[in-house]
C-alpha cells in the first residue's frame, strides 16, 4: 500500500481484514480503536501512540514501532523482526516477536509469546511477566529484570550478560546459564510437590517455599536463609548443616528430619512438628518454638540462648554449648561429660586399622591396677574403658599410634613391674613409669606414662640406647595429634582445654567446636574453619590465622595472636 499518513489520527475506528503493507504511520495517534486481522508489515509506526485500542491477529513483521507507546496488550500478532527499539507497550499475548529488537523497551507482560532470537538488551523488564513465553537465544545484555517473572521458563540459551537479576523471580523449574549468579534473585515454589529431590548445596536465599510438600528432600548444606516454608511437609528431610538463619518454618512439619549442625539462629518455628528430629548441634540462639512439639526430640546438644524461645516446660539443663546468657560459656566450667571429654572425641573420630580388646570397667581397671604405688589419671581410665588394648598388630600401618601398640592393661602391668626391677632402675628408670604403649614393630622404643599428676606425661623411651625424651604432654594431645594427622572433623567436639600449641591444623574442621581454655598457641590454623566455635580463654598467640573463618565465633578473654584480648560484643 506504502501510503502516508504521517501525523494522522484515528479515532473510533474500525479496521479489520485490511492491508496497510508499508505505510508511514509517523506519530500517528490511535484511540479508541479495533485493529483486527490487519497487514502492517514493513509499516512505519515511529513514536504512534495507541490507547484505548485492541490490536488482534496482526501482522507487524518487520514493521518500525521505534519509540511508540502502546499503552495496550497485543494478541495474537506477529512481529518478526519488528524494530520495536525504545517502545513502551502494557504486553504481548500468545504473540509471535522472533528476531524482533526490544533494546531499551518497557514492557508489562510477554505471556504466551515466542521470543525466539529476540533482543531485549538494556530492556527494562521491571515486573514483566514472561509466563509461558519461548526464550531461546534471547539477547537479555544488560536488561533490567528487577522482580521480572521467569518462572517455569529455560532460559539455557539466553544472554545474561550484565543482565540486572536483582529481585528476579524462579522457580526449581527454570534452567539458567551456567555459572548465573542469583543470589538477589528470588525463588517462588509455593504449594510445590519435590519429594525425594536432591538439593544439596542448592541456593535458595530467600526462597518462597510455603505450603510445598518436600517429604525425604536432600537440603543438606543448602542455603535458605530467609526462606519461607510456612506450612510445608519436610518429613525425613535431610537440612545437615543447612543455613536456614532467619527463616520462616511456622507450623513446618519436619518429623524424623535430620538439621544435625543446621543455622536456624532467629528462626520462626512456632507450631512446628519436629518429632524425632535430629537437632544435635543445631543452632538455636533467637529462635522461636512456641508450641513446637518436640516429642521425642533431644535437646541436649543444641546451641540457644536468652532470646530463644521454647515451649513450656522444656527442660533445657543439659543442651550442650548452652548459650542460654549473655555469658553463656561459664558454664563450661562444669564437669566434663564422660563421654564428650575431648580424649574421647578423638578416640571416636580416629580410623584405626587394628583390632581391639573389649573395654573394662571402671571397677575392673582398679582391681587390676590395685598394687601400683601411683593412681591412674582420669585419661587412663578412659582409655582402658573405651578398649582394653588392642591385638597384635600386623605391620606398622595397624599401630595404634606413631609405630607404638596399645598394650592391654594386664600386660603393660607386668611390662612396668619389670621396668621396676630392671637393672636401670636406680640411674635411669623412674617408680612413677607406666608402660603402655610398646613398639609394634622391632624397635625397642615404647611409650611410658609419667603416673602422680592428674595428667600423664608422654615419654618417648629406648631402654637400648639410654635415651628419653617428651613425645607429648599428655594422652589426649597424643590422639589428637593422631586425629589431626588424619584430617578428621571435629565440628561440635568438646576440646575445651586442650594443648593444641605447635600443632598443623591448616584448613580443620572446628566450626561450632568448645575449645575454651584451649592452648593454640603457634598453631598453623591457616584456612581453617572456625564458626561458631567457642573461644572463651583459648589462647592463639603467635598463631597463622590466615583466612581462618571466625564467623559467630564467642570471643571471650580470648588472646589473639598479636596477644591482644578480646571479647564478643556481648560476652
Amino acid at each position: 500500500m506504502n501510503a502516508v499518513l504521517v501525523s494522522s489520527r484515528w479515532n473510533s475506528c474500525e479496521v479489520t481484514d485490511s492491508n496497510f503493507c508499508g505505510v508511514n504511520l509517523h506519530k500517528a495517534e490511535v484511540a479508541n480503536t479495533q485493529i483486527n486481522n490487519v497487514n502492517l508489515s514493513y509499516a512505519n509506526l515511529s513514536h504512534a501512540l495507541f490507547y484505548r485500542t485492541y490490536i488482534e491477529a496482526t501482522d507487524f513483521s518487520n514493521s518500525n514501532l521505534s519509540n511508540t507507546k502502546l499503552y495496550i496488550s497485543i494478541n495474537n500478532s506477529n512481529f518478526t523482526n519488528a524494530n520495536l527499539t525504545n517502545v513502551a507497550i502494557v504486553g504481548f499475548q500468545n504473540s509471535n516477536l522472533q528476531y524482533a529488537q526490544l533494546r531499551h523497551a518497557r514492557i508489562e507482560s510477554f505471556t504466551g509469546t515466542n521470543l525466539t532470537g529476540a533482543d531485549l538488551s538494556h530492556a527494562d523488564l521491571t515486573l514483566t511477566d514472561f509466563k509461558d513465553t519461548i526464550l531461546t537465544h534471547v539477547n537479555l545484555q544488560g536488561a533490567n529484570c528487577d522482580r521480572t517473572n521467569f518462572r517455569g521458563l529455560d532460559l539455557s540459551t539466553v544472554n545474561l550478560t550484565n543482565t540486572s537479576l536483582k529481585g528476579l523471580l524462579y522457580d526449581l523449574k527454570t534452567k539458567f546459564p551456567p555459572n548465573t549468579s542469583l543470589e538477589d534473585a528470588y525463588l517462588i515454589c509455593a504449594g510445590t510437590i519435590l519429594n525425594e529431590q536432591n538439593l544439596v548445596r542448592t541456593n535458595l536465599q530467600d526462597a518462597v517455599l510455603c505450603y510445598s510438600e518436600l517429604i525425604n528432600i536432600k537440603l543438606a548444606y543448602a542455603n535458605l536463609i530467609k526462606a519461607n516454608l510456612k506450612g510445608a511437609i519436610l518429613n525425613g528431610a535431610n537440612l545437615k548443616y543447612a543455613n536456614l538463619k532467619n527463616a520462616n518454618l511456622n507450623y513446618v512439619n519436619l518429623k524424623n528430619a535430620n538439621l544435625e549442625r543446621t543455622n536456624l539462629v532467629n528462626a520462626n518455628l512456632q507450631g512446628a512438628i519436629l518429632e524425632n528430629t535430629n537437632l544435635r548441634f543445631c543452632d538455636l540462639r533467637g529462635a522461636n518454638l512456641k508450641d513446637t512439639n518436640l516429642t521425642g526430640t533431644s535437646l541436649k546438644e543444641i546451641i540457644y540462648n536468652n532470646q530463644s524461645v521454647f515451649p513450656n516446660g522444656i527442660n533445657l539443663n543439659e543442651a550442650y554449648f548452652s548459650r542460654k546468657n549473655t555469658n553463656y560459656l561459664a558454664q563450661l566450667n562444669s564437669p566434663v561429660i564422660k563421654d564428650k571429654s575431648p580424649l574421647i572425641e578423638a578416640l571416636k573420630r580416629i580410623q584405626f586399622e587394628g583390632e581391639f580388646y573389649p573395654g573394662l570397667t571402671r571397677e575392673e581397671i582398679d582391681e587390676i591396677t590395685k598394687d601400683l604405688p601411683f593412681t591412674f589419671p582420669e585419661e587412663l581410665y578412659e582409655l582402658y574403658e573405651w578398649h582394653n588394648g588392642m591385638k597384635e598388630p600386623r605391620g606398622w600401618d595397624q599401630c595404634f599410634v606413631s609405630s607404638k601398640e596399645f598394650i592391654r592393661l594386664q600386660e603393660a602391668i607386668q611390662y612396668t613391674e619389670a621396668l621396676a626391677t630392671s637393672e636401670y632402675r636406680s640411674e635411669y628408670i623412674k617408680p612413677n613409669w607406666f608402660y603402655a604403649f610398646a613398639e609394634g614393630t622391632d624397635n625397642s622404643y615404647a611409650y611410658v606414662l609419667v603416673l602422680g599428676e592428674e595428667v600423664a606425661t608422654v615419654l618417648d623411651f629406648c631402654p637400648d640406647s639410654y635415651s628419653v625424651s617428651v613425645a607429648y604432654s599428655s594422652i589426649t594431645q597424643m590422639m589428637l595429634a593422631k586425629a589431626f594427622g588424619q584430617q578428621v572433623d571435629f565440628s561440635g567436639a568438646n576440646l575445651a582445654g586442650v594443648d593444641l600449641s605447635g600443632f598443623n591444623l591448616r584448613c580443620s574442621k572446628l566450626s561450632l567446636t568448645n575449645l575454651s581454655g584451649a592452648n593454640l598457641s603457634h598453631t598453623n590454623l591457616e584456612e581453617a574453619d572456625l564458626r561458631g566455635a567457642c573461644l572463651h580463654n583459648a589462647n592463639f598467640k603467635g598463631s597463622i590465622i590466615k583466612n581462618a573463618d571466625f564467623t559467630d565465633v564467642f570471643f571471650c578473654q580470648t588472646i589473639m595472636p598479636d596477644g591482644s584480648i578480646r571479647n564478643s560484643e556481648f560476652a
